[in-house]
């Protein structure tokens, strides 16, 4: 049931709150809506829409330029705007509690986690002595952290993002807060430790009766572990009501629009070409790929310590096709994209572009093949050079060109601009003054400047709005079809993955575990850790025109592996091979004798 602002049931409640800025103007306007005891509530709205800018005036932690034209915020019947600092400062932590975007930010680098954890105990009076020592060491082991007396004495980098999230969640429940504010707790997160993370802070919180603000820009994620729905839009609220109410049947366009641009199987990419792919001769093929990182020890004479980033990875992909690779964050994909354009030196193995050995190249040659081969990477913020403007940056590889006179390099920048949809007006601009989804159509046009024959697009939409990453990956879709060339797709998102793909490998730890076509991967999908990755992901499901309603993938059979292997579940070391089980459909196994069944 919707709960109305200013219901006396409520533990926490805006009301007609706006926030303004010196020369911008209101960023958040006449937001009203309320949250009762252990309910949980989802803020979900694009970048810009107002949602972190309630967090922060809920905390009293607006940047000083802020101002709170009208409106308050109660939380157990006071005013929050209205309490002195002293008393704001008891109730941060212990009244409401807050788990910020970026984990690493929000712990402090020189400080152990121990001493982290037990200064907020302190401040409010809550420390004392073995019994609260003891306390700690349950909340981490709630949190699913493995060893938490060793885990006291550790510095936040020795962690990952998702050990270092679970580790903020602890240190905010051990407060015992009754509201837990969580601003995109998982957006940093692969899709299995996204589920793991969230799904520990419902259980906690559901245990402690705490409530929770969800804010995200993920509809998923908010479908899946709200009640009710918020739905803001450039700092305005346009929809609230039960969560799904709302994604069966949404009222405003705008949350119309922001469900219907969500990737799935029925926007797929044309799949007319992918039978034809299959008789072309290999664009690109990589044989038994492995790359080992080295790195010293921190100790004086001790022996150097090596990675396998990639072990054994093969796989090919003709012209004009589209192969994903999915995997959570340390499979390999990334190292696996940067590896075949020697952007990383590798172990063993072969690559070959257009049936040249990518190892046996010459500078020279090296630069003319990657001209046929170039890459658009994650973040494509980091990825341009913030003291050239556009025109430089995207005709930057006309320079190796001898074919393309200097003269000429400014029209060709502006005829790609044109190809993804940017005017010529951007040629003088600097990447500051451009938003994330045209910064990265820059990047895209920097890479097709020179007309190459195989993308790898590392995560190219992972750091975007959805109804950007919708328009960006539409903008993929008619390039390709326009000039023809092959995309090696990196991407942890699945929703992504089965929109774009003609085939899917699935890598971890540096192995393929899984490949196949997209259909077989995705409904007939046979490696448990397969199985695993698609269960992690909350899919919004069009049930008919306009209303959708979340499912989660469950299999009840037990996948079996042929006749006198088991699936290489876990560390097989160099035993396991990759087995037809169907139509181009292959499976990591080992031997049975090797171990049990996995």
């Amino acid at each position: 049931m919707e709960r109305p602002a200013g219901d006396p049931a409520s533990l926490f409640s805006v009301e007609g709150l706006s926030i303004a800025f010196p020369g911008v103007g209101e960023v958040v306007r006449d937001i009203s809506f309320s949250i009762g005891r252990g309910e949980t509530v989802g803020v979900v709205g694009e970048s810009g829409s107002g949602k972190s800018m309630l967090a922060r005036a809920a905390m009293r932690l607006l940047p000083p330029q802020a101002s709170i034209v009208r409106g308050r915020m109660m939380f157990e019947g006071q005013s929050l705007f209205d309490l002195s600092h002293r008393d704001m400062r008891a109730v941060r932590g212990a009244g409401i509690g807050m788990v910020f975007q970026e984990p690493m930010t929000s712990l402090n680098p020189a400080l152990t986690i121990g001493s982290q954890i037990k200064e907020g105990l302190q401040a409010h009076g809550r420390m004392n002595g073995r019994k609260d020592s003891r306390r700690i060491l349950d909340m981490l082991e709630r949190v699913r952290i493995k060893e938490p007396q060793a885990c006291l004495l550790k510095y936040p980098h020795e962690f990952s993002g998702g050990m270092r999230q679970r580790i903020m969640l602890a240190s905010v429940l051990l407060m015992k807060p009754r509201l837990l504010i969580a601003d995109e707790p998982t957006t940093a997160l692969d899709a299995v430790i996204q589920r793991e993370v969230l799904e520990i802070m419902a259980e906690i919180t559901r245990d402690l009766g705490v409530a929770v603000m969800l804010i995200s820009h993920d509809l998923g994620v908010v479908g899946a572990y709200t009640e009710r729905l918020v739905v803001m839009q450039k700092g305005n609220m346009v929809e609230q009501g039960r969560t799904r109410d709302i994604l069966f049947r949404p009222q405003h366009p705008y949350t119309q629009t922001l469900i219907g641009s969500l990737p799935s199987r029925e926007k797929s990419w044309s799949r007319s070409q992918s039978d034809a792919v299959a008789e072309k001769a290999p664009l690109l093929e990589v044989d038994n790929l492995r790359v080992v990182f080295t790195r010293k020890a921190g100790l004086p004479f001790a022996p150097a310590i090596t990675t396998d980033a990639l072990r054994g990875v093969s796989l090919t992909i003709s012209p004009g096709e589209t192969v994903a690779v999915v995997g959570e964050s340390g499979s390999g994909k990334t190292t696996l994209g940067r590896a075949i354009l020697r952007l990383v030196n590798k172990s063993g193995g072969a690559i070959r572009i257009a049936g040249r050995d990518v190892q046996d190249l010459s500078s020279e040659a090296l630069r003319h093949l990657r001209r046929t081969a170039q890459i658009v990477f994650q973040d494509p913020y980091s990825s341009l050079d913030p003291r050239r403007r556009i025109h430089e940056i995207v005709a930057e590889g006309l320079r190796g060109d001898p074919d393309v006179p200097r003269r000429d390099y400014r029209a060709r920048a502006a005829a790609v601009l044109d190809e993804v949809d940017l005017p010529a007006s951007f040629l003088d601009r600097f990447p500051h003054q451009l938003s994330g989804g045209q910064r990265q159509r820059v990047c895209i046009a920097r890479a097709l400047i020179m007309r190459p024959s195989l993308v790898i697009a590392d995560e190219p939409v992972s750091a975007l709005d959805i109804t950007v990453q919708a328009r960006i990956l539409e903008l993929m879709k008619r390039l390709q079809h326009q000039h023809g060339f092959a995309y090696l797709f990196i991407s942890h998102d699945l929703g992504v993955v089965e929109q774009i793909a003609d085939r899917v490998i699935v890598m971890q730890a540096g192995r393929v575990v899984e490949e196949g076509a997209r259909d077989a991967i995705f409904d007939n999908p046979q490696h448990p850790y397969t199985r695993l990755l698609l269960q992690a992901v909350p899919d919004l499901h069009e049930v008919e025109p306009g209303a959708y309603e979340i499912r989660r993938r469950y299999y009840d059979d037990e996948p079996i592996a042929p006749q006198g292997m088991r699936f290489d579940w876990q560390d097989a070391g160099g035993q396991a091979t990759l087995i037809e089980i169907g139509d181009r459909h292959r499976v990591s196994c080992v031997p049975a004798a090797a171990g049990t069944h996995g």
